[in-house]
């Protein structure tokens, strides 16, 4: 009977078990082997959940370690022993043949009898200890949170207050500002004697309400960090930690002074801790930058590898362009605004039939859409077609897939001045103008170089990011919000050991 066979990557997984502990703890090859098989018995149970299953009935221990005939492989007569390798490669051992059979199943529990028969105290009691001390650390992390950092300095201007919450798997963002009106300050009758300025009190407080709902919703919850310390059945519980950013009035205390010149025409600018707003700033502006959609379009085209040559007769992508696929769907995938349309057009040459070439340039250009579609691209239209050998001549050349990227007619591009002060007052700066941004590092830092270059160097093309010339707050623009969930987990918690820092947090996007 055909025996199902393990990805290489279940395999690597499972050999990463013991990979932090010292080298005379670590598993063998046998064991690593034994734990191979126990994760094909178990299917997709979990080797930690296993493990957390056998904690809480407190059944690893060396009682456990015994053969019987119910720990999962079957009692065979004597006349059955093989000289094939049984579970763990041993040969002259009774025959597993039964465990693959389409009616036998062998309970999860049931396996880890078998690997505790054959290794004793092993690779399953280390993880054990392991998760039991997480366990431990875990709960004293969330027993001493919350956990606040005042006043959280990201770079110049960048201030808010931090108030991480691990037991609601929420990260609170906080802006304190007072609002002053330069432009529209109180009459005479109404300073001495407090008699009129209803209307402009109305006007000036729905002014204020105004920009705090558009900062907010602009900037909350647009984004998610996941923690990735093992073991994940401890640490996991904190995913996904969300992001909600408030902006709190205040008279005194502010990290903000926002002058509000509601009837001055003027450029907005954060300098240090005051914010000034002119006319107009609290409300999108249309075709705010024409070049926007020209930039957008040469931004993607530099990364797109388009086009894609294949062998002859053959839909396999070639293996040099599965990372550049994967990188332009990961850049796509970041961007909400402007919406794509990406053409995929499946091309042969003319050598051969006209039947066989237009199956063959179909399956050429469904195979570079499902690798697209693969990385979880699916906020944009994804446009497939294929011609075969149309317009083709013999030469190899015309075995490609091309890759077109279109912006469709009627866009326009808008930008929000209120939001885009916002982002530099939460410590990003403008992605326009020479050089690098200040925000390039932490960029470079959560996601490689590559993708700093792409989205975070100034001077580069015109695009409809929030800080350049757009409404679009992309995934780059919360790595402000990440070295503060970072900084606060690493200095104000007491726990675990090691801290949970920048190597942990991790953007879910």
């Amino acid at each position: 009977m055909k025996r199902n066979r393990l990805s290489k990557k279940n395999r690597a997984n499972l050999k990463k078990a013991s990979a932090n502990l010292p080298e005379s703890k670590k598993a063998s090859q046998d064991e690593i082997g034994g734990l191979t098989k126990l994760h094909h018995l178990v299917g997709n149970q979990s080797f930690e959940q296993i493990v957390q299953t056998r904690l809480k009935n407190g059944s690893i221990g060396p009682e456990q370690r015994r053969y019987s005939p119910t720990a999962g492989l079957r009692k065979e007569p004597s006349d059955d022993i093989s000289d094939r390798q049984n579970l763990w490669g041993i040969k002259n051992s009774p025959s597993t043949a039964n465990l693959w059979a389409s009616d036998y199943k062998t309970s999860a529990s049931d396996s880890l009898n078998i690997v505790n028969q054959h290794f004793g105290n092993n690779v399953l009691q280390r993880q054990a200890a392991k998760v039991k001390k997480a366990q431990k650390e875990f709960a004293k992390f969330i027993a001493k949170g919350p956990y606040k950092w005042p006043n959280f300095k990201i770079s110049n201007p960048g201030e808010f207050d931090v108030l991480y919450q691990p037991s609601l798997n929420m990260l609170n963002i906080n802006m304190k500002v007072k609002f002053v009106f330069p432009d529209d300050p109180p009459s005479i009758l109404e300073l001495l004697f407090g008699i009129g300025g209803a209307k402009r009190k109305a006007l000036q407080k729905a002014y204020r309400k105004s920009i705090i709902n558009s900062v907010t919703k602009a900037w909350s919850k647009r984004y998610a960090f996941q923690n990735k310390r093992s073991p994940q059945i401890v640490w996991g519980k904190l995913n996904p930690t969300n992001v909600k950013v408030s902006v709190q009035e205040v008279k005194a205390g502010q990290h903000f002074l926002i002058e509000a010149r509601r009837k001055t025409k003027g450029r907005a600018q954060v300098h240090k801790s005051a914010t000034k707003l002119y006319k107009g700033d609290e409300t999108p502006q249309f075709e705010f930058n024409p070049g926007t959609r020209k930039g957008e379009l040469k931004r993607v085209n530099r990364i797109n590898p388009s086009p894609l040559l294949f062998a002859n007769n053959s839909a396999a992508i070639a293996g040099a362009y599965s990372p550049k696929l994967k990188f332009l769907a990961t850049y796509l995938k970041r961007i909400n605004n402007p919406k794509f349309n990406i053409k995929i057009k499946g091309h042969s040459s003319s050598t051969g039939k006209k039947t066989h070439n237009k199956r063959l340039s179909k399956r050429r250009a469904l195979a570079v859409e499902k690798a697209l579609k693969g990385t979880g691209l699916n906020n944009h239209n994804l446009i497939t077609t294929w011609v075969g050998e149309t317009g083709a001549t013999a030469h190899k050349k015309w075995a490609k897939v091309v890759i077109t990227p279109e912006i469709p007619a009627g866009w326009k591009n808008k930008q929000a001045v209120d939001v885009h002060e916002f982002g530099h007052m939460f410590g990003l700066d403008d992605e326009y103008g020479p050089g690098k941004t200040s925000h390039y590092n932490l960029v470079k830092k959560a996601f490689g170089k590559a993708y700093a270059d792409q989205v975070a160097k100034k001077g580069d093309t015109d695009y409809a990011s929030i800080m350049e010339g757009g409404d679009d707050v992309r995934i780059q623009h919360y790595v402000t919000f990440w070295s503060a969930l970072a900084e606060t987990t690493l200095k104000k918690a007491p726990v675990p050991t090691p801290k949970l820092g920048y190597k942990d947090w991790k953007f879910i996007g």
